[in-house]
C-alpha cells in the first residue's frame, strides 16, 4: 500500500499478510493530520 498511495504515513508496524479475522485489528488507510496514513483499526 505505501507505493500505491504517495505521501503514506506507515503506523501500522510490522504486518502479517494475508491474515484478517473478525475482531481483530486489521490494515486501514485514513486521512490523518499530515495526509494519509496507514494503521491497524477493529
Amino acid at each position: 500500500m505505501i507505493r500505491v498511495v504517495a505521501g503514506l504515513t506507515d503506523k501500522a508496524g510490522n504486518l502479517e499478510t494475508g491474515r484478517v479475522y473478525p475482531n481483530q485489528l486489521a490494515p486501514i488507510i485514513r486521512n490523518g493530520a499530515e495526509g494519509p496514513e496507514l494503521v491497524k483499526a477493529r
